[in-house]
This record gives structure tokens, sequence and C-alpha cells, in this order.
């Protein structure tokens, strides 16, 4: 079954990896390392010849995840975003119950 849509964060390698450097000054175990660069830079190699594909097999969204989380979070929400969800009820004596915590 191949995916009907595809969300691409594209983020520099620079702005990655001090992100995860931020991240791991708040954990004590976390130790940064090249190897961290080298996993990031992989990925970024790899996405680069995925991304053609899943753009012509189902609706591919890039987004600049560079800009604050916020903004990013907004810009991903707006492509999912309104989601319509419709309640039928049944003849189950939960329906009731269900469509009043929606």
């Amino acid at each position: 079954m191949s995916p009907s849509r595809v969300f691409v964060l594209n983020c520099s390698k620079d702005i990655c990896q001090e992100r995860m450097f931020a991240l791991g000054e708040l954990h004590a175990n976390y130790i940064p390392s090249s190897i961290l660069a080298k996993k990031i830079q992989c990925y970024n190699e790899r996405s680069k010849k995925l991304i053609p594909f899943l753009q012509k097999s189902c609706r591919t969204h890039v987004i600049d995840s560079e800009q604050q989380f916020s903004q990013t979070k907004k810009t991903l929400c707006s492509f999912v975003e309104p989601t319509i969800v419709h309640v039928r009820s049944s003849g189950s004596d939960g329906s009731a119950n269900v469509k009043g915590q929606i």
C-alpha cells in the first residue's frame, strides 16, 4: 500500500545539528559527536533521491522546518486541517455518548 500524502520537513545539516546539540545539553548522557553529522548528511542524501519518486506517486508537501517550531507546525497543519469527522449514530447504546465526547 502506498502513502496518499507525504510531508518532508526540510532542514539544513547545520540547523539540524545545532538543534540536536541543544537538545543534548538537556540530557546528561548525551555526547555530541561527528557521528551525528554523518547521519544527518546520509539522511539528506537519501532524501534527495527519494523525494522526486514520492512527488510523482503521491501528494508531497515540502515544509521549511528551519523556521521556529510554531511556524513549522502551523504550515504543517495548514495542509492537514480542517479535518472533518462525521459521526453517524448507530443503534448501539454507546453511540450517543460518543457524539457527546466529540
